[in-house]
């Protein structure tokens, strides 16, 4: 066989493997990190964040906001998909939230699943709860963020909680009632969770998410997606009310009149409600575009636990 084909063949083994080879590595080299990119946005952020508490709730605040706009959250393990937090009958949503899809932090996820939901989550654990109109859709488009994260010095209850959407900014932050921050409404129901003022369960990640009556039409006209309570919040321009009447010295005699026989009890006797804060409560909407967050229906919470898996 002549030198010439000779080379010719040795040529054609050698550079087809060789031509694959750099086409692969140039395209490695052009393909963004999973662990760094979300859709179209890139994270720059690393976390855990800094703690509220260390740093001021002001400026942790842009932090999270800036770490739910990059997307940071999304290669974490969550919820299989958009799942209803409750009934939704008649056009009307009646779950804890719209629906929801929640990422669980590295943390969170280890606490849950190999803890058993043992011992305490640490400081700087987050839990992200995506939002979507209900009934859930997996198409659907979010529509904000609610947030926890672990912050053991910022409040008793050792969380951070947080709401937020895209393109939102409150428009009057010194005195509007806030988004972010220790206490907040939140705990009202969260309060009322076996552990950890979370109801989250591995049985929306690994099984079958838990399922509600879903009742939507398929002839009538759709009613307008209703707002998230949150979102209800953090548009409210105005909460209307008047003063305060002066407080009764005695009971009012239509009230004896109606309740015969109804023992007097001693002021000091009287039971107490917890601080709002702590409080549980089903929240409901009120007259007039009046919010119940203010106006909350207060009702007994007899050990809601993680069976429940009660959205976030």
């Amino acid at each position: 066989m002549k030198p010439q084909t000779l080379l010719r063949l040795a040529l054609l083994l050698i550079l087809p493997p060789l031509v694959a080879f750099e086409f692969a590595r140039h395209s490695r080299a052009q393909q963004p990190s999973t662990a760094l990119t979300s859709g179209n946005n890139t994270c720059t952020l690393s976390f855990p964040l800094p703690n509220a508490s260390d740093i001021g709730a002001a400026k942790f605040e842009k932090l999270l906001y800036a770490f739910l706009d990059q997307g940071c959250y999304k290669t974490w393990v969550a919820d299989r998909q958009i799942r209803n937090s409750g009934p939704f009958i008649n056009n009307k949503p009646f779950g804890t939230h719209n629906s929801v899809k929640v990422f669980y932090s590295p943390e969170v996820w280890d606490w849950l699943k190999h803890k058993n939901r043992e011992s305490e989550i640490p400081d700087g654990a987050m839990i992200v709860k995506e939002m979507f109109p209900a009934p859930a859709k997996q198409d659907a488009q979010l529509t904000a963020w609610t947030i926890m994260v672990k912050d053991k010095k910022g409040a008793y209850d050792g969380w951070y909680w947080s709401f937020h959407a895209p393109n939102y900014a409150s428009e009057n932050p010194a005195i509007d009632y806030p988004d972010s921050g220790f206490g907040l409404y939140c705990l009202r129901c969260h309060a009322s969770a076996e552990k950890e003022s979370t109801f989250i369960t591995a049985k929306n990640v690994e099984g079958d998410p838990i399922s509600f009556a879903i009742k939507v039409p398929t002839m009538s006209k759709q009613a307008p997606a209703v707002k998230d309570e949150h979102q209800q919040v953090a548009e409210t321009k105005e909460i209307r009310g008047g003063p305060f009447g002066t407080a009764r010295k005695t009971p009012a005699p239509d009230f004896i009149n109606l309740f015969k026989g109804l023992p007097l009890v001693p002021a000091a006797d009287v039971k107490k409600f917890p601080g709002e804060s702590f409080g549980s409560c089903r929240c409901q909407h009120g007259r007039a575009g009046r919010l119940s967050h203010f106006e909350p229906v207060y009702g007994m919470s007899f050990g809601l636990g993680r069976e429940h898996g009660l959205s976030l």
